[in-house]
């Protein structure tokens, strides 16, 4: 789902976002109990992803992709204030996809993660109707959330359209947005399907699996933004890399 549209206002519209009580909600007790277990294993499967270095404006955005997936960016875009990139599997189009993974960037926006990412909600809401219309707050501290939105299927294709979305389709979105300074970011996972009841039980029914959710939930662990000019000690690594990309 392209994230690209203009806050018009701060108004936090967040009182609007429905929590689902079904198997969705299970996710946000997973990712406490896996956040604050001890000693626990590290289930990010890092042999099954590989890392990969953005430069957007001012920072470095650190993420992984699934190892199966092609490095290269599948489409991208950048201009003065908005950038976009997107990555697909090497077996699925731009035009007709079921896996994608997005990183966005935003300058000068004046909004928190919650209120951007109230927004989302708002904005899926208007193209996909109330009732088809979904979300799952998973992790949220003050510079960053983290959060499932579910579309069941759009109002109809030519309101789909805006999302290239056809009103048989569905789609499932798990963000992890970030707020740096004057800048948001948002890294996201997506999965599209058939169209489907948000408040279905049977996780069948949506366009992935819960367990293939919590498998990308655990990845948003990893993900880092990093300052180009005033790195922590953990981003001097991955700002480096990038210089030396730049130069081939």
């Amino acid at each position: 789902m392209k994230e690209r549209f203009i806050l018009k206002n701060k108004t936090n519209v967040f009182c609007r976002v429905k929590s689902l009580f079904s198997v969705v909600s299970l996710l946000t007790v997973f990712y406490s109990n896996y956040s604050s277990a001890q000693n626990s294993k590290d289930m990010t499967l890092d042999g099954e992803w590989n890392k990969r270095i953005i430069p957007v404006y001012d920072y470095v955005v650190v993420f992984s992709l699934p190892k199966d997936w092609p490095h290269n960016i599948a489409y991208e875009k950048f201009d003065t204030n908005f950038y976009i990139s997107e990555f697909i599997p090497k077996n699925q189009k731009l035009d007709e996809w079921t896996d994608m993974m997005t990183v966005t960037g935003y300058k000068k926006i004046d909004s928190s993660p919650k209120q951007y990412f109230s927004s989302l909600y708002t904005i899926t809401q208007k193209i996909c109707g109330e009732k088809a219309t979904a979300a799952q707050i998973i992790r949220e501290q003050d510079n960053f959330i983290i959060a499932l939105l579910m579309c069941g299927s759009p109002l109809n294709d030519e309101i789909g359209k805006s999302i290239n979305l056809r009103h048989d389709q569905g789609e499932m979105t798990l963000y992890k947005i970030f707020k740096e300074k004057e800048s948001i970011y948002s890294i996201f996972y997506s999965w599209r399907g058939k169209k489907y009841d948000v408040k279905d039980e049977d996780d069948k029914n949506l366009p992935t699996t819960m367990d293939k959710v919590k498998h990308y939930i655990l990845q948003t662990k990893s993900i880092k933004i990093c300052s180009k000019n005033n790195p922590i000690e953990e981003c001097k690594e991955y700002v480096g890399l990038t210089k030396k990309l730049n130069k081939n």
